[in-house]
């Protein structure tokens, strides 16, 4: 073999080792120090969010991460700093926000308004569970003073949603239909002075206790029946309520109001009313009638 042949054999094998001292320094990674999880953390903002496995795999520039830091990234007391994740998430995972008691976005907080699948919620100001039109935003869970719907027709009337008992008033839409119901009866509006009058009344029953017979009775001197819910009755005094539910009184009729109402306790007395904090004095006292601030009649009597 001449010169020329062994410089050319020569040079076919050191590119020959060149290619292979190549090829095993990228398959055949340097046996580097792996970088240490504090390093991991400085270099991995998102790890205080909770996508930890992947902050630590992402964060070594070269090298293989080993078992035993990966295990000590994961654990719960390596978190030092930023609020408790709830489930630990690779940064595949880390998506929209749902209501499912997960941190789905990775950003220290659990059902977050705003989520995906959350429920709108409307004000609620008379806490019929029943909303105004007004959106206040979209959570997760049920807020106090919120509804999860906007069917009420008057928030400001507890009394007043869908599917509420209509009481004949003509004042409130209470089961929110669109009208005004009297069932037939006027309303206490359109009362006069001495329409109604105090026509009887028990201060001080016999062989009962006050507060089981006391009673008095209201005659309609009209020939048209009125709806009384909302009329106040007075003493005079301090002594005062208010009819909160519905009571038609008939043309020409009588309602009798008391302090019990179990005829068998009250001295056989039939009660359509039964109220309380107003008791009438043994020695003399006075009922008032009184719609919306105006006087319907005044009753006085002494001691009997």
């Amino acid at each position: 073999m001449n010169a020329r042949a062994h410089a050319y054999v020569a040079l076919l094998a050191g590119i020959a080792t060149a290619v292979l001292l190549f090829v095993f320094s990228v398959t055949e990674p340097p046996r580097s120090k792996p970088l240490p999880y504090s390093a991991a953390v400085a270099a991995a903002p998102e790890l205080m969010r909770g996508c930890v496995a992947t902050a630590v795999l992402n964060a070594r520039p070269v090298g293989r991460l080993k078992p035993s830091a990966l295990a000590a990234a994961l654990k719960p007391s390596a978190h030092k700093a930023g609020p408790p994740a709830r489930r630990l998430r690779t940064a595949s995972a880390c998506g929209a926000e749902l209501c499912d008691g997960v941190d789905n976005d990775c950003d220290g907080q659990v059902d977050e308004s705003g989520a995906a699948n959350c429920t709108p919620f409307f004000q609620d100001d008379d806490g019929d569970q029943f909303g105004a039109p007004v959106e206040v935003g979209c959570y997760c869970e049920p807020r106090g003073g919120l509804a999860a719907n906007d069917f009420d027709c008057d928030d400001a009337e507890a009394q007043a949603f869908p599917g509420a008992f209509e009481v004949c008033d003509g004042e409130i839409d209470n089961n929110c239909d669109g009208t005004f119901d009297l069932c037939g009866a006027f309303s206490r509006q359109q009362l006069q002075t001495n329409d109604l009058v105090v026509q009887r009344f028990m201060e001080r029953p016999a062989g009962l206790p006050d507060a089981d017979g006391e009673w008095f009775e209201i005659a309609n001197r009209t020939d048209r029946p009125f709806e009384l819910m909302g009329l106040e009755v007075r003493d005079g005094g301090f002594d005062w309520f208010q009819i909160d539910r519905s009571l038609v009184i008939p043309p020409q009729g009588r309602v009798v109001l008391g302090r019990h109402g179990d005829p068998a306790t009250n001295g056989g007395m039939a009660v359509d009313y039964v109220y309380s904090d107003f008791i009438l004095s043994n020695f003399g006292d006075t009922i008032e009638l009184v719609n919306g601030g105006q006087l319907v009649h005044r009753m006085t009597y002494g001691p009997r």
